[in-house]
């Protein structure tokens, strides 16, 4: 099922669709796609999404939880536009949790290693 809806109403309307994929190409869920209008979309489960606008220029932002915002200019013809996959990035706030996690497991095994040697040390006196 793909998440859809009416971001502008009248006859002068068509479809914008696409799916919203990570670097691997596997579709993200719960993605939000917003117009500058502030009509807004979330991803289906597989990272698919229509939102309906009027022909002409627009602005989609791209966001979620745990990846970049992304903006893109899209030009949306009488019948609409269909976009194909848009590759996101993970956002930095995970890959700084990822390098604070990995920096606090090396410091541990450090610290683990220092009193083992200690220890060790002060056992052959």
């Amino acid at each position: 099922m793909t998440a859809t809806v009416a971001a502008e109403t009248g006859d002068d309307v068509a479809p914008v669709s696409g799916k919203v994929v990570d670097g691997d190409g596997t579709g993200l869920s719960g993605i939000t796609v917003a117009m500058e209008n502030g009509s807004s979309v979330i991803t289906d489960g597989l990272g698919d999404f229509v939102i309906m606008c009027s022909p002409g220029e627009h602005t989609l932002t791209f966001s979620g939880p745990g990846i970049q915002t992304r903006e893109m200019m899209i030009n949306v013809g009488d019948t609409g536009l269909a976009m194909g996959p848009v590759l996101t990035f993970e956002s930095s706030s995970t890959s700084n949790f990822m390098m604070t996690a990995a920096l606090i497991g090396a410091g541990l095994v450090v610290t683990v290693l220092v009193v083992f040697f200690l220890l060790k040390a002060k056992r052959k006196k």
